[in-house]
């Protein structure tokens, strides 16, 4: 699982480019967690009218920056993998769309891989759903 997780965020991290310097391992700290999250809360200050969303939901505080596409999912405590993150982006390769997602965690292993396959599960299904609309 663990060398599963690194090639995940290594192969993620170098995907959405150099200015996206989270998740380089997937264990961090919970200050390193704290910082992501300011970091993100930041750049979303920054954004201009339409070109952000901001909402929590299921234990997660999740931002989206419309330009990019990329989405910043950060546990809550209750959340049972909190502290971690995953970032996710819609990409199209070949023609086809599908979602690059990296992640990291400062607390337990498993509830975060659990975390984890679910998005990977949900990104297979919006994939599958916009390559039915768009064939």
């Amino acid at each position: 699982m663990r060398i599963l997780l690194l090639s995940l965020s290594v192969v993620a991290s170098l995907a959405f480019g150099q200015d996206l310097k989270f998740c380089q391992t997937p264990r961090i700290t919970e200050d390193q967690w704290r910082a992501y999250l300011a970091q993100v809360q930041a750049t979303m200050r920054e954004l201009k009218g339409d070109n952000k969303t901001i909402f929590v939901d299921e234990g997660m505080r999740v931002f989206r920056d419309d330009a990019t596409k990329i989405v910043y999912s950060f546990t809550q405590p209750g959340h049972a993998a909190h502290p971690a993150l995953i970032f996710r982006q819609p990409v199209v390769r070949d023609g086809k769309m599908f979602i690059r997602q990296t992640g990291c965690f400062a607390g337990k292993e498993e509830p975060f891989a659990d975390w984890f396959r679910a998005y990977e599960r949900l990104n297979k299904k919006i994939s599958e759903e916009i390559q039915k609309q768009d064939p």
